[in-house]
């Protein structure tokens, strides 16, 4: 489906108006300056199915503080933000 597409490239997007087309709205973001975590929720609202896009890795802070829990074995940080989210 074109939209878990659209959803993980308005992630990236600093705009407010998020929505894509009629059926799909945007409902809530996060974001963690600390851990450089960010994630945007939308919702079908015929369906009120729920999709939520994560930003990938995007700046040093993931790559200090994120990807090397893949190379030591700890959990990261952003592991917490998106369960909490």
């Amino acid at each position: 489906h074109w939209h878990y597409a659209t959803f993980a490239l308005l992630s990236y997007s600093n705009s407010q108006k998020k929505q894509i087309d009629i059926d799909w709205i945007h409902i809530e973001s996060t974001q963690d300056s600390d851990t450089g975590f960010f994630a945007d929720a939308f919702m079908n609202s015929k369906t009120k199915n729920v999709v939520i896009a994560f930003r990938g890795t995007d700046d040093y802070k993931d790559w200090l503080k994120s990807n090397r829990c893949f190379l030591t074995g700890c959990l990261p940080a952003q592991y917490k933000n998106a369960k909490d989210f």
